[in-house]
């Protein structure tokens, strides 16, 4: 994990990216790296769909305020917890409830901000899914060069092999 950050900061240094890179990217990449390839594989996928969901969800709490009046007054206490509750159901729906804790992360970042302008809060929406594609990037490709896919050896092939011998 400590040298995912460092490559993390590095390609922050070179391509002069900010804090919000890093934060993301970086936590992308911690939160995807598992022991196997295919566990890390698993994970960057849930970690994209979740970032991708959150944003969406996000920028339709964005889109609320701009139509919904006194929504920045007091109405977002009650729209965005719905938003929530509704992008929680669409993750347990589609059966990828592990996305739903980043999916509702997001959300809240893009939708906390009850005066963003949408364009805002487009450009903070793939910014942060450019940043988790980064991340998950690295990761993976970490993954797959320092531990190698093995397939898991079944209980049932160690039985045959001692029963050889």
């Amino acid at each position: 994990t400590g040298i995912l950050i460092m490559i993390v900061l590095a390609i922050a240094k070179i391509m002069n990216y900010d804090t919000n890179f890093v934060i993301s990217a970086s936590s992308s990449a911690s939160i995807t790296l598992r022991t196997s390839h295919t566990d890390t594989l698993r994970s960057g996928i849930f970690r994209i769909l979740g970032t991708l969901s959150g944003a969406v969800s996000g920028i339709i709490c964005v889109l609320l305020s701009q139509v919904l009046p006194y929504y920045s007054e007091w109405l977002y206490i009650l729209v965005i917890p719905l938003i929530v509750i509704l992008n929680l159901y669409i993750c347990n729906f589609f059966r990828i409830q592990d996305t739903s804790v980043i999916s509702c992360i997001v959300l809240i970042l893009i939708a906390a901000n009850t005066n963003m302008p949408i364009a805002e809060a487009m450009d903070f929406a793939i910014n942060r899914l450019a940043d988790t594609l980064i991340g998950v990037t690295i990761a993976t490709v970490f993954n797959s060069l320092f531990f190698p896919y093995r397939e898991p050896v079944m209980e049932e092939e160690r039985s045959e092999d001692s029963d050889k011998s």
